[in-house]
This record gives C-alpha cells, sequence and structure tokens, in this order.
C-alpha cells in the first residue's frame, strides 16, 4: 500500500470522526453501532479504492506488455510474445548484446538451425541447444530489440517462446560474520539484554 493509499484512509478516518463521536456522546448511537457503522464505512471506502487501484494497475500492466510485445506465428495464428529487457542486460545498458529464445514446450535440432537461417542483418547466431540428445531448446543471439523482433517475425513457432535478454546471476554470498554477537555471545533482538 502506498503511502497516498495510507493518507487516504487516515483522512477518511478523521473526517468520520467528530461525526461519529458526536453521534456517540449526544446518545443519539450506541458505542456498538457507532463502532460497527465507522468499520462499515471505511471497509466500504477501503474497497471502493482498492477496486479503483486494481483497475489502474490492470490497464498500466496491459499497456505495458502491449509496448513490449511482438506478434509471432504460433502454429498458424498469431501472438503476443513478450520481449524482456533487463536493465542490468547488456541490451538494457548498450541497446545491443545477446537474446534468449526459449520454446518451453520443447522443438528440435531442425527447428534450432532453421532459426539461424535468414537471420537479420546486423545480428548473429551464438548458440544453439541440443535438445534431440536431451539439451536445451533454446537459441541465442546477438542484435538489437529490433533484430530479434524480425527474427521472431519470420519464422513459425510450434508453441509461444520465452524471449529475453542475458543477463549476469550472482550467486547469494555466505556471510561468516558474528553479526549478532555481543560480548562473543549470540543474540538476537529479542534476547538481547543490557543487564
Amino acid at each position: 500500500m502506498g503511502i497516498h493509499s495510507i493518507t487516504f484512509l487516515a483522512a477518511t478516518f478523521l473526517a468520520l470522526l467528530p461525526c461519529q463521536l458526536g453521534d456517540c456522546e449526544a446518545g443519539k448511537a450506541g458505542s456498538e453501532d457507532c463502532a460497527a457503522s465507522g468499520r462499515v464505512l471505511l471497509q466500504r471506502t477501503f474497497e471502493q479504492r482498492a477496486q479503483t487501484l486494481a483497475v489502474k494497475e490492470e490497464e498500466y500492466n496491459h499497456i505495458t506488455a502491449e509496448d513490449a510485445a511482438v506478434r509471432v506465428n504460433v502454429g498458424g495464428q498469431h501472438v503476443a510474445v513478450q520481449v524482456t529487457v533487463h536493465p542490468a542486460s547488456e541490451v538494457g545498458r548498450t541497446g545491443t548484446g545477446t537474446w534468449i529464445i526459449k520454446m518451453p514446450d520443447g522443438c528440435t535440432n531442425a527447428f534450432l538451425h532453421s532459426l539461424a537461417e535468414g537471420m537479420p542483418e546486423g545480428s548473429e547466431k551464438e548458440f544453439e541447444g541440443d535438445p534431440d540428445h536431451g539439451g536445451l531448446c533454446i537459441f541465442q543471439m546477438k542484435g538489437t530489440k529490433e533484430k530479434v523482433e524480425k527474427e521472431l517475425q519470420t519464422h513459425e513457432f510450434q508453441a509461444t517462446p520465452i524471449v529475453e535478454t542475458d543477463s549476469d546471476v550472482y550467486a547469494i554470498p555466505t556471510i561468516h560474520e558474528d553479526v549478532g554477537s555481543i560480548d562473543g555471545k549470540q543474540n538476537t533482538l529479542l534476547e538481547h539484554s543490557s543487564g
């Protein structure tokens, strides 16, 4: 929940508080009625705000997915395929680099080899898997986003491919420091005593 949502809910609560308290203090309603009424009103306001945010998020996701999609022939039908550019990738930094095209439902060596034929000018094949012998069903190429989109549009796929830039992956380092020790004793925030 963003700061604007919290501010909105707090303002709504504070705006309702004097009216509810005034009714309760004047004896117009019992304290349980006041509490129930306030909860219902806050809940209704919260639900309306949540629905508005959900609609806006759905619209945003639709717009960004369309912006990053390319039409690809999959089994004789044109479908939108998302082309993901990772910000830390070479493509994200320079505009050109390695792209990975994965076929999650499998493929053949012949299909991967066909991707290497007739590639857009200025792009080149870097690697193709060996699925016929138990290898991965992936194709890697070097080029710009426009080149990979053209490559995708000039071939027919049997299943929807996953297309993304190659990026560095780092292992999470093991930390061997004794972070929580005081005077050689292992303590957590809950166990720490000053005496």
